[in-house]
């Protein structure tokens, strides 16, 4: 893959997808809130993701403390004040990632393995963060509802700060997780076949030099938008974007 900064800063928490030619990035209109006062408020409102149909949201709101998975419904005309996700509410639930054809739903959680006892811890950035380790679990769609929560398997939770699920057409899996004695995020993809994931493998620009964080994949996998500390970057992030070459 060939990595490219994309012409734009990440500034705050804010999440954005965005279709690119490779030479030269296309801007569009200037970015909106999305709907102000109802979704998008003082808290900090997060990694937005939709149903096939675009009329269903899920995103996580925190405070820095309480970490929660939102839903809010479109009628037509306005957005649905949120409400809290069934499946989320007593841990520290974020980054939900919906799968293309709506049948389930990937979040990153601290939930224990178990659902019972604390939190764990996480290990990132050469720093031990107390209860807020991370864990990638899975909720199916049942009717209007949801189905309980379960872990996916060590193999994609092989560290304890494994977030930010991005899902492709084919249930891919891309993720992030933080590993070595720095504790820099590297991105992983886990091929989806027969119902079970294959084992995850770090993308190939993503050595762990740096910080590579959020991705957001096409559903063809042609291209990869994430976020990264990598030059030109410094202290903070900044977005880019690898296209695929061949088989890579």
């Amino acid at each position: 893959m060939s990595v490219t900064p994309v012409v734009a800063r990440l500034v705050g928490a804010c999440v954005a997808t965005a279709v690119a030619a490779p030479a030269a990035p296309a801007v569009s209109a200037p970015p909106q809130v999305f709907a102000p006062g109802v979704i998008s408020g003082p808290a900090n409102d997060a990694a937005a993701t939709f149903t096939p149909d675009g009329r269903t949201v899920y995103f996580f709101r925190s405070n820095h403390e309480d970490y929660d998975i939102l839903a809010s419904h479109f009628d037509g005309a306005r957005w649905s004040p949120p409400v809290l996700a069934p499946f989320s509410g007593r841990w520290r639930d974020l980054e939900p990632a919906m799968s293309p054809d709506g049948r389930y739903l990937i979040f990153a959680s601290s939930r224990p393995a178990d659902d019972r006892g604390r939190a764990p811890d996480g290990h990132w950035g050469g720093q031990v963060h107390a209860g807020k380790g991370g864990s990638l679990w899975r909720v199916d769609r049942r009717g209007d509802g949801w189905s309980a929560a379960v872990r996916l398997p060590d193999a994609i939770n092989f560290s304890d700060a494994t977030f930010s699920p991005a899902i492709a057409a084919d249930g891919t899996l891309y993720f992030m997780a933080a590993t070595g004695a720095q504790g820099h995020f590297r991105l992983y993809r886990a091929p989806y076949a027969h119902g079970a994931y294959g084992a995850p493998q770090p993308l190939p620009f993503s050595s762990g030099a740096w910080s590579d964080v959020d991705p957001a994949v096409a559903p063809d996998q042609s291209f990869i938008v994430f976020s990264s500390t990598r030059p030109p970057a410094s202290k903070t992030l900044d977005v880019f974007v690898a296209f695929r070459d061949g088989a890579g």
